[in-house]
């Protein structure tokens, strides 16, 4: 299971890693809009303050096969490292998804909205699927539903693609997901801090403290 974060901001990033050791991060356009200076620079950025075995999503923005696939071996050779291309499971994507896996790129297929493009993005090599939660939602129908089906699909069909759930809205839809046996998932920065912090664990450890502290007048077990 890998868990990454969903923002383009560096400074976001550092921090959170002082807090959990997450496995990546995801880029989009829309992210990297948000951020001062050129995307290509935030990227190199990003890729620099994260451990080297951690995965790096940035997407390319192109509508033709051609020059997704040019935009793609760009990010790389500026993010380098371990970088994974997001490509959309529009008509020109698929195209530029076939020619990049058979080349070695790995791909994480994205803006995916039904088990049908999910199919089609694993046939063409893709390594993850990747679909929206929240869009799907807004668009009225199960976001969470179509995520566990795209797995179920996958599995079914044994397929080499995982996939890699995205847009989550609360940390209750996170673990249905991963209860479906999802090999990856992607959050908002608030999220994994729902997912870290929890009123009730906080609440018993200060119980815990109190008595403790209380009864041996000691803060700590590194007292004698």
């Amino acid at each position: 299971m890998k868990i990454l974060i969903d923002t383009a901001d560096i400074t976001v990033i550092k921090q959170l890693y002082t807090l959990y050791h997450f496995d990546g991060v995801t880029t989009n356009p829309t992210l990297l809009s948000k951020i001062e200076g050129r995307p290509l620079d935030i990227l190199k950025e990003i890729r620099e303050a994260i451990p080297e075995e951690a995965q790096l999503h940035a997407e390319v923005i192109s509508d033709r096969s051609d020059v997704m696939v040019k935009e793609a071996y760009h990010i790389l050779d500026v993010a380098g490292g371990n970088t994974y291309i997001k490509i959309p499971v529009c008509t020109e994507g698929y195209r530029a998804i076939r020619i990049l896996s058979e080349n070695g790129v790995k791909v994480t297929a994205t803006a995916i909205f039904n088990q049908a493009q999910a199919a089609l993005a694993a046939h063409e090599g893709a390594v993850f699927a990747a679909p929206y939660i929240h869009r799907i939602n807004n668009k009225g129908y199960d976001g969470v539903g179509t995520a566990l089906e795209i797995q179920k699909l996958l599995t079914a069909q044994q397929c080499k693609t995982g996939l890699l759930a995205a847009a989550f809205e609360n940390v209750a839809q996170v673990a249905k997901v991963l209860e479906s046996g999802a090999k990856a998932l992607t959050v908002t920065p608030d999220i994994l801090m729902e997912m870290i912090e929890n009123s009730l664990t906080e609440g018993a450890v200060k119980n815990f403290y109190s008595d403790f502290s209380q009864h041996f007048q000691q803060e700590n077990m590194l007292e004698k």
